[in-house]
């Protein structure tokens, strides 16, 4: 967390409830900033004996690069009125967009497993984990990496893309590979 602002209280008896914006790192994840909401709730509520509740808001951090709320609600009002008629803001099209992409026009993506979408005011950036058969060879595994980051970048609005490989080491079955230690919290895809 890097600071907090909008702070109010409001009285509600003999308690006091109060309200508050904390600003993180925009590459954080929704999760992690739950969890530091949560951080800061606790110890509001444990060190001030008054404070019955804390609601929490939690905004990115921002540069001269991100959005600021008032620019993002300008482009959301103006895409509802159908004047913007991209999606470059809308981080659920874009991750559907990426992964589509990615499985039509990569050869050799057994699967997506993960996409992470970043919007700016530059571009968009994305962080893609995708499975390959764990027959590759390690520079054809690298060539099939190359080859969708330049499928993800040449999408409209996306000015980077981060590739990560992960080996399809899954039976058709859904049983693992006698060889293979079984990955924690792993999801089963079905074919």
């Amino acid at each position: 967390m890097h600071e907090f602002s909008h702070l109010r209280a409001r009285k509600n008896g003999a308690v006091a409830l109060v309200d508050m914006h904390i600003v993180v790192d925009p590459m954080l994840t929704v999760s992690a900033a739950h969890v530091l909401a949560e951080l800061v709730r606790h110890r509001v509520v444990s060190n001030v004996k008054e404070v019955a509740d804390v609601t929490i808001h939690v905004d990115p951090e921002q540069d001269e690069d991100e959005f600021t709320q008032e620019e993002l609600f300008r482009a959301l009002g103006e895409r509802r009125a159908g004047a913007i008629p991209d999606t470059r803001s809308d981080p659920i099209d874009i991750e559907k967009t990426v992964r589509e992409a990615i499985m039509d026009l990569v050869d050799g993506v057994t699967s997506v497993t993960h996409v992470r979408v970043n919007v700016f005011k530059s571009g968009v950036t994305t962080e893609c984990t995708i499975e390959v058969d764990p027959d590759a060879q390690v520079r054809e595994a690298s060539v099939i990496a190359r080859r969708t980051r330049e499928v993800v970048e040449a999408l409209d609005h996306v000015r980077a893309a981060d590739i990560h490989l992960e080996l399809d080491d899954w039976h058709d079955d859904g049983a693992m590979q006698p060889t293979q230690k079984a990955p924690r919290n792993r999801r089963v895809h079905p074919p």
